[in-house]
């Protein structure tokens, strides 16, 4: 199984201010909300458990990323969140259906 989508966090995000004043950054925990929301809607599943998470280069409001799932063998699901051709993030998600 394997989707795909652009996510664009605006430079009005409420969770910017103040991170950081001057040149503003997405917070981790903005992009893992987003991350969630993304599996859930693609594959019927919600995330259980954050297995790991990677954040490899700041992502600047007003850019646009594009996520990408790719379920490993053992159902781990993987997502991978790149932009201006960079990984930003990599993230590992153990999953359950929704009840």
């Amino acid at each position: 199984m394997e989707a795909s989508e652009r996510l664009l966090i605006p430079g009005d995000h409420p969770a910017l201010a103040g991170h950081f004043p001057g040149r503003p950054i997405v917070p981790g925990a903005v992009l893992l909300d987003h991350v969630f929301d993304f599996v859930r809607r693609s594959t019927g599943l919600r995330t259980v458990r954050l297995l790991s998470a990677k954040f490899r280069t700041p992502l600047e409001p007003d850019v646009v990323c594009g996520l990408r799932l790719a379920r490993r063998a053992n159902g781990a699901i993987e997502v991978t969140c790149e932009a201006a051709g960079a990984v930003v993030m990599t993230a590992l998600l153990e999953t359950e259906e929704l009840t």
